[in-house]
């Protein structure tokens, strides 16, 4: 074993240096966040907290894609995290999520109707109000965390909080006036579940906007108390899910419109003015195939890595800057801000946006007038990015993933149709325990379904050990594959690598247990090797893929994989319409010069503004 001396007091002050500048920024982050809540504890205090009845017009969200009133709900409301501008007035809430579908926070919703015409369907009355808050010990809540969202009438908000103060629910309470549907879908994003009366006033408007965000529906008893326990986060995520889901398959597929290549008159090739091109972030995996698709075309691409979300070399960005005529940042960190405060005023500037993005402070901190076009590789992100971060809605728009298609490989082993595929096990949120639950189902019916996961295992991911609860998590789903009968000996590990044809010429179905996604290139790209995609129907997957290709649980998962290989033809038939549908839809041969012309600055873009559903 060799001896590596140690190392001086001076070779080792840049890591000392580092090391106090990284403490001092999550000191400054924490500290941050505390004065924020601390404030905002201070605003509500100020105005006697949440019994107050509405909401004030700065804690609105700034902008929002906008539809006609009359448009279905399925088009104006998306399953999206807690509207941050709302939750950051109510509970001081200071980063934006992630997942439109997480129902951590037990938060109930209602209408009350108006008392002098017939009580709309959905809705309760103030008579019935007395009931439904009685019985519970609402002033134990805390002052931050109201636990009751109660929609009402026009004119009827000081009824209603004079009977939730009458209840003693006024600290656990906000009352708003309905606010109209736009405003409503920020209200909807904050709650876990809408309760509505039992009996012939269960369905209406209310009722089909809480399933089309992804909201659990509750139908309650009119002269009953309001139930204190929801069930699990878990369970409310399912429901809400099977809810959105249900609206979604009975109104057919909400697909947003193929892509479809430029005119010829706008394609990019060789006769066009060679553009310069920057393309700065730093992970550029998802921009190499336009990369390579505008220097096919004639263009000077030249790349600004950066080496972390916020970390770069100041100078060398500047002299591409200066380049540059265009500008790509590939993400919406760090590299977006400096580059809308630093390039030339002549010089186009595009963003891409595809997830994390959308839970970091980097969108605020971008100057949204500088930024020509934002391209987002999925509606549900660019409708939080518009809402949270106020970007220019009629700027944006949605451009997907590009899809290499592989050549035909003929008829496939007929056997291959039991086994199952998972790219990607880590973090938790990728759902090993799902696709682990679809696996016994099945398995319980037919022990020739197997299980194959690909990528990296938990143990060699190094920023897992600085989380303890998804390490034990990831330690009960590899002790489940050793002890459970139905699991033993029918899950194997495939490790991460470039060779993914390979892997995928040995599955019959790709899965995605994701809690959420932006896109999961995994889906279409296991489609355009000959796999069936079945996925659980996360938030905003039903605006990219068939209703059919989706279920809201594992035992909808397993039944779908199950109706899917029952037989060879069908497995078979199933594999080549999958394959034709991602074809259509996201070959790159369409999306790249699709996205070149967004970036470089083409063609107006058809459907910028307002998406069709």
């Amino acid at each position: 074993m060799t001896n590596h001396p140690a190392p001086s007091p001076a070779a080792r002050l840049p890591a000392v240096a580092r090391g106090a500048m990284v403490r001092a920024r999550q000191g400054g982050r924490t500290a941050r966040s505390t004065l924020d809540r601390t404030l905002a504890a201070l605003r509500r205090r100020g105005r006697g907290f949440t019994g107050v009845t509405g909401v004030p017009k700065a804690a609105w969200s700034r902008a929002a894609v906008t539809f006609p009133d009359s448009a279905p709900a399925l088009e104006r409301i998306l399953p999206l995290p807690p509207a941050l501008r709302l939750s950051r007035w109510l509970w001081g809430t200071t980063t934006a999520g992630q997942d439109g579908g997480d129902r951590t926070e037990a938060r109930l919703g209602l209408e009350i109707g108006p008392d002098d015409a017939e009580t709309p369907v959905g809705s309760f009355t103030t008579g019935e109000l007395a009931a439904l808050l009685s019985g519970r010990p609402w002033q134990h809540w805390p002052a931050r965390s109201p636990r009751l969202v109660i929609l009402t009438a026009a004119g009827q908000a000081g009824a209603v909080r004079d009977a939730v103060r009458a209840a003693g629910a006024r600290n656990a309470t906000l009352v708003v006036e309905d606010p109209g549907p736009a405003r409503r879908a920020e209200l909807l994003s904050l709650l876990s579940t809408v309760a509505v009366p039992s009996g012939p006033r269960s369905a209406g408007l209310l009722v089909t906007e809480a399933q089309a965000a992804g909201i659990m529906v509750l139908t309650h008893a009119p002269t009953a108390s309001l139930p204190e326990d929801l069930g699990s986060p878990g369970g409310r995520r399912v429901a809400g899910r099977a809810a959105r889901h249900a609206l979604a398959s009975a109104a057919g597929d909400l697909l947003l419109p193929a892509v479809s290549q430029p005119p010829a008159s706008a394609r990019i090739r060789m006769g066009l003015e060679p553009r310069r091109v920057v393309v700065a972030g730093h992970d550029l995996k998802f921009a190499s195939g336009l990369v390579d698709h505008l220097r096919e075309a004639g263009h000077d691409v030249r790349l600004d890595p950066w080496t972390g979300h916020a970390r770069h070399d100041p100078e060398a960005s500047r002299r591409l800057a200066d380049w540059a005529d265009v500008v790509l940042c590939e993400w919406a960190l760090g590299n977006a801000v400096w580059y809308s405060r630093h390039t030339p005023a002549a010089t186009r500037l595009t963003v891409r946006l595809h997830l994390q993005e959308a839970a970091t402070v980097f969108p605020g901190q971008v100057d949204t007038a500088r930024v020509d076009r934002a391209v987002f590789v999925a509606e549900h992100v660019r409708r939080q990015v518009v809402r949270d971060h106020g970007w220019p809605a009629q700027r944006s728009i949605v451009v997907p993933n590009a899809v290499r298609i592989p050549g035909a490989s003929g008829p496939r082993d007929p056997n291959l149709r039991f086994r199952l595929g998972l790219v990607g096990m880590v973090p938790a949120r990728k759902g090993m325990h799902t696709a682990l639950d679809v696996l016994a189902l099945l398995r319980g019916q037919d022990e020739r379904y197997r299980l194959s996961l690909r990528g990296h295992r938990p143990e060699d991911v190094a920023w897992l050990r600085g989380r303890p609860a998804e390490l034990e998590y990831f330690r009960a789903q590899l002790e489940r594959i050793t002890t459970d009968d139905r699991l033993r000996e029918a899950v194997d590990f495939s490790p991460h690598g470039p060779d993914m044809d390979r892997w995928f010429a040995g599955i019959g179905v790709v899965l995605s247990t994701s809690d959420y996604e932006s896109f999961h290139f995994t889906i279409p790209d296991g489609a355009a090797h000959g796999c069936v995609p079945r996925s659980l129907a996360w938030p905003g997957a039903d605006l990219l893929y068939p209703a059919g290709w989706l279920a809201p649980d594992a035992a909808g998962l397993a039944e779908a994989v199950q109706r899917a290989t029952a037989e060879p033809e069908s497995w078979q038939r199933e594999a080549e319409r999958s394959r034709f549908e991602v074809a259509t839809r996201y070959d790159r041969e369409h999306v790249l010069p699709r996205l070149a012309a967004e970036v470089l600055g083409l063609r107006p873009a058809p459907g910028a503004g307002p998406s069709t559903v």
